[in-house]
């Protein structure tokens, strides 16, 4: 897996017939273990975050037309990734292209277009409770991402993403403000 994650970068990802090593990767059980190997992690948010969004829409599609579940295994696997970064490297800003690719995953499942033929979860693919992250919304840095994201629209805060955020931390940041 580490190999064929290494040799994404040479992957042409222009080309939609090239985008289904990246389904393959996702399906291994060692992505969609709970158990967080951080240098594939990587490398795979890397990969996908650099696919124009074109073949994102495209992958993404794929991973709903597949199986609801599997767009759930996947958007675990980043979710899982951003709790592993946080409670062992104590950095937030290690989180960055996890946080965008549940960004796009996020916009695909709160999309009001039929591309996805949703029908259930209220026109959802998954409940978007499931973007919550519950090391994101305990973190102690919430506090010092809110003075970023007040003091400068250009600084990268997780305050920019409250889908990712619980009702308690939305609420601590508003008494914050």
């Amino acid at each position: 897996t580490n190999t064929l994650v290494t040799e994404l970068k040479t992957c042409p990802t222009d080309e939609t017939e090239n985008l289904p090593v990246f389904l393959i990767i996702l399906q291994n059980p060692i992505i969609l273990d709970k158990v967080i190997n951080y240098d594939i992690a990587t490398k795979l948010c890397i990969a996908l975050i650099r696919l124009p969004r074109t073949s994102r829409n495209y992958l993404f599609g794929w991973i709903y037309k597949i199986s609801t579940d599997f767009f759930r295994d996947v958007l675990n696997f980043l979710q899982n990734f951003i709790t592993y970064i946080i409670r062992e490297s104590k950095s937030i800003s290690n989180i960055t292209c996890a946080v965008y690719l549940l960004k796009h995953m996020y916009e695909i499942n709160n999309s009001d277009s039929n591309i996805y033929e949703l029908d259930t979860n209220n026109g959802k693919i998954v409940p978007n409770s499931l973007f919550y992250n519950d090391a994101l919304s305990r973190s102690n840095t919430l506090k010092s991402q809110y003075e970023k994201y007040r003091s400068s629209f250009y600084e990268w805060s997780i305050i920019r993403y409250p889908f990712l955020l619980d009702v308690d931390a939305k609420r601590e940041i508003i008494r914050l403000d």
